[in-house]
């Protein structure tokens, strides 16, 4: 998991990178790359590389690995179509341009809300098991208990230090009426 997220941090880099590049032939009317100009240039940027590699993998099966797909595939046909126009003497249409950058916040805004969830499983998950660890139940149970949907846990302690909870159970699985 923490592989997949340094991954992940990479991946969002590079594609930023590529974000910037595509700057210079809107403005200066540089040549483009032929890659954004091609018929599925979010498959060959590096982002698109790792991401579509990454999909048959667990990772890929996660609602918000799928998000980011839409988002990318978008950038990268707004993307092409204004170095299209621009690369015909034409500038690129505001509106387009627009679309562009609402288009990279939210593909980033996409990317760090995995990255969030992918971070908050490392630290709650046991990582043997895959089932919630204590930090994450407590946290669960006082949302819970603050909702009004569980009753008052206790935590006591011990002389020799270590915390131990009463009734856990009975606050994660109520007893059967």
């Amino acid at each position: 998991m923490t592989i997949a997220l340094a991954e992940l941090d990479q991946a969002l880099y590079i594609h930023e990178q590529w974000c910037n590049t595509i700057h210079s032939p809107l403005i200066c009317r540089l040549p483009a790359d032929e890659r954004d100009l091609a018929e599925n240039p979010h498959i060959l940027c590096p982002f698109g590389q790792w991401y579509y590699a990454r999909r048959s993998e667990g990772l890929g099966l996660h609602p918000g690995f799928v998000a980011v797909e839409t988002e990318h595939e978008h950038l990268h046909r707004v993307a092409a179509q204004m170095l299209k126009t621009t690369s015909a003497n034409h500038p690129a249409p505001v509106r387009e341009y627009q679309d562009f950058l609402s288009t990279i916040t939210r593909m980033r805004s996409e990317i760090l809300g995995l990255k969030n969830e992918l971070e908050e499983g490392i630290t709650n998950l046991d990582p043997l098991t895959g089932a919630n660890n204590r930090a994450s139940m407590l946290s669960r149970l006082r949302v819970q208990q603050e909702a009004g949907e569980a009753e008052p846990f206790v935590v006591q302690h011990r002389d020799d230090g270590p915390r131990r909870l009463q009734d856990l159970e009975r606050q994660v699985r109520p007893p059967s009426r």
